[in-house]
Formats: structure tokens, sequence, C-alpha cells
């Protein structure tokens, strides 16, 4: 009789832990210590932005990690990873401290650019730089950069172009950089040549001239949004009888199509063009009683914002503009009648101010155009 007494009693005893193992999943117990524990006691792991801890062999949520920030085990949810020794802040590249905490800026990209601790975007050498040419067909470079403002002649460009709409030997009337680092010249034949901005060598670009009317006018490159490397040629201007007024256009960089935008302000000369990285379009209205920067509307050609200046000394004889660093330089030749003679200088004007200062004087070039691609930087720095 004891034989079936045990067995009966080992029957019993694993049916009551049947039951009991049973009787503690049903409730869900999240402390419960099963066969299969899902973790080791005391780990941590990041999961789907939260932060969770193994206790009693279950995955607990600790730390829910707000939009931006970023799960690290040890450290909870932090600014930066130190396991990774540069990232991105926005269009920063930063170095990640220890404590995940941001420290100094490494590098500034362009808007939008800054991917895995690095600037993505794929600019020419030099494309950051400002480049004008002057009416004797000589290419030049500027660099705003530190404060040096340095000029620097690259050399004569020989490109073949047709008579002028007047009639007589065509030169250059307006520029403007693509992010090739590459110049687009406008001649006041109509015609736009590309231009090395290494070598110098010119070639056509097959652009029709006269396209709705627009026969010369200011050019500007500026980007389709934020955070993009496409960008749209901008003009502005009409007959080559009344230089630079008229309307605003685009160019299609591709097919080389211009599609009239809308009507210019009646002002007393016609403006010349700049675009930034951040899809931003500017204009310089040069003059002697009106004269004025404006950041225009892309959709219908009138300013945006305006930001008055000191009326010029004199009649103008030539104008350029160009952006950089979140300054503006103007690029400008007037016939100062207390000298008796042209003047070519090159102004810089800070939008945060409103201040105008004079930081290259009695140059001798007649600038008359100004490029400058949206690879070059935004703000200082």
């Amino acid at each position: 009789m004891r034989g079936p007494v045990r067995s009966l009693l080992a029957s019993l005893f694993l049916f009551v832990i049947g039951c009991q193992t049973d009787r503690s999943v049903d409730l869900e117990d999240p402390y419960a210590i099963a066969r299969g524990t899902d973790c080791t006691d005391g780990q941590w792991q990041c999961l789907d932005g939260s932060r969770k801890q193994c206790v009693r062999g279950k995955w607990q949520t600790r730390n829910i990690c707000l939009p931006g920030q970023i799960c690290e085990p040890t450290l909870g949810c932090v600014s930066c990873s130190p396991r990774l020794p540069k990232q991105c802040d926005g269009d920063d590249i930063r170095i990640c401290g220890p404590d995940g905490r941001f420290g100094d800026v490494t590098q500034k990209c362009d808007p939008g650019m800054c991917r895995g601790g690095t600037c993505i975007n794929t600019c020419g050498e030099n494309a950051d730089l400002v480049y004008l040419v002057d009416e004797q067909y000589r290419l030049l470079s500027f660099n705003p950069k530190d404060g040096k403002n340095e000029l620097k002649l690259l050399g004569n460009i020989s490109c073949p172009a047709g008579p002028s709409f007047g009639g007589g030997t065509a030169t250059p009337f307006s520029m403007s950089v693509d992010r090739d680092a590459r110049a687009w010249i406008l001649y006041n034949s109509g015609e736009i040549f590309w231009v090395s901005t290494k070598d110098l060598s010119c070639k056509a670009s097959g652009f029709v001239p006269a396209q709705n009317g627009f026969e010369t006018f200011g050019m500007g490159f500026v980007t389709d949004g934020i955070g993009t490397e496409a960008e749209t040629l901008y003009v502005t201007g009409g007959s080559s009888l009344d230089p630079g007024k008229g309307r605003m256009a685009q160019i299609d960089k591709k097919s080389l199509m211009l599609t009239p935008i809308g009507t210019l302000p009646n002002t007393e000369y016609g403006p010349e063009l700049t675009g930034t990285g951040r899809s931003e379009l500017w204009a310089y209205f040069p003059g002697t009683t009106d004269c004025f920067i404006a950041k225009m509307d892309k959709a219908t050609g009138q300013p945006a914002m305006k930001y008055p200046l000191s009326p010029l000394p004199g009649s103008v004889r030539a104008w350029a503009f160009a952006h950089w660093g979140g300054r503006f330089y103007m690029f400008v030749t007037v016939f100062e009648p207390a000298l008796g003679r042209n003047n070519s200088q090159v102004l810089m004007f800070n939008p945060d101010d409103g201040t105008v200062v004079r930081v290259l004087d009695n140059l001798p070039y007649i600038i008359v155009g100004a490029g400058v691609s949206t690879c070059a930087p935004v703000v200082i720095g």
C-alpha cells in the first residue's frame, strides 16, 4: 500500500505546482520568476526611444526620451551619444562629452546638410567664395572670411559672344555662380556663358537670348528649400535700354527655360540679385535718392522686407551684389563730383544693425557682376 500512496502524493504535488505556475501567468505578474526569463537582473537596454531595466527577469520602462533626445543604456535620455566622437546638432557638428552633452562646435554645415556627424553637401572646390567680373573681361575672387576681404585677380576670360544689343562688341553684364563653382556670365548680347573658376575656360550654355523679352538681367542662384541642394536661377530685368528694370523671372537650371514671375517696383536703378542656402532671394537697389536692400518675394517679384540705405554720392556707373556669412556686399562704381572721377568700391551691409561699412575703395576695376553660390556660409563662422 505504500507505493500507491507515494504515487498519489507525487501527483498532487505536481498538480499544485502546475496550478501555481498557471496562476502566475494568468495574473501577468511583472516580477514573476518563471522558466525562460527575458533578461538578467540589472541589465539596461534602449528600445523605441525608451530606456528599460531588467527587474526579476522582465524589462521595465525607466525613461521615455523626448523628441530630439537619444537613449543611452547607461546614461538615460541625453543630447548625444558619447560612443560617437562627433555628431550633428542642427547644422553644427559638435563634440559629444562622456555625459551625453554637446561640447564645442567643430564645423558648420550648410542648412540641412549635417548627417551622421558629417557635412554631406557636394559643393565644388572654392564654391564658398564670391566671384566678380568687370567690364574688361577680368574674373576675380573675393573672400570676406575673417574680415580680410581679400580680392584676387584670377585672369581674363574669353567667350565667343556675338554683338551686343546696341550693335557693338559685347561685354559682361552680370553673373552668378552655381554649387559646382561654375560662373554663369551674362553678356550684353543676351548670351549666358559657363566659365570655370579654376582655369577660366568658357563654354556657351545654350541659353536662348531674349526669352519673354528678357534681354539683359541681374542674376542670383537660390536653393529651392532649406536642406536641399536643388537650386533655381532668379533674374530681374528686361530691355537692354533700361538695364535691370522690368520684371522678375526664373531660369530652370537644366532646361534653361525662362519663366516670368512678376513686375519689379519702379526704382531709380534696377536691382542686382543674390541668393542663399536658406532659400532666400535678396536684391540691391542702388540710387542717389532711393537706395535700399530688400528680401524679395520669389512668387511676386516685390520686396517682402526693405532695408533703407544712405543715397550714393553720384551717378551709378556699375553695380553688383553678393551675400556671404549673413552680410551683404555691394560692389558699386559711382562718379563722385567731389573727386571728379569714378570711384569703384566695396560696401558691406549688416542687416542685424543696419550699418554700412566701406571695406575697399578706389579699386582698379569697374565690377559689373558678382556671383556667390548657395554653398557660401549663411552665418559668420
